[in-house]
């Protein structure tokens, strides 16, 4: 899969998941946004983002400056063929996300955080006892 995503100039990703109720005659159908595992494979194998619009990819990429954001077909496709037509625009945005990527959201940052979240939760369990 890496070796695909690397071979891509743009990845495609609708952030939207439809939740379908577990309740017998509960009969909502409803749709949630967030951040899908393709956002950071896409951006950590350089390929530009497409994202559909949602607050929760923006809390941790810049629109425009890291990915480039949609709302309806339309702007969709006007998008993919401007960055498929302007491959300098197209490469500054993946490299700009890459950069911010490899800064803010690999698996040391992972990690380095659920450590200091347990150092932390460990020092109020100590305070408490």
């Amino acid at each position: 899969m890496v070796a695909f995503l690397q071979s891509c100039k743009i990845v495609l990703n609708f952030s939207s998941t439809p939740l379908i109720s577990p309740w017998e005659g509960d009969d909502r159908d409803t749709e949630t946004d967030h951040v899908k595992g393709r956002v950071f494979e896409a951006i950590a194998c350089g390929a530009l983002l497409f994202e559909s619009r949602n607050d929760f990819t923006r809390r941790l990429f810049v629109p425009d400056k890291h990915y480039v954001e949609f709302s309806d077909l339309e702007e969709l496709t006007r998008k993919l063929a401007f960055y498929l037509e302007n491959d300098t625009e197209r490469e500054r945005i993946a490299q700009a996300a890459r950069d911010h990527y490899l800064a803010n959201y690999t698996s040391a940052h992972y990690w380095r955080e659920l450590e200091d979240l347990i150092v932390e939760i460990t020092a109020c369990r100590s305070v408490e006892t």
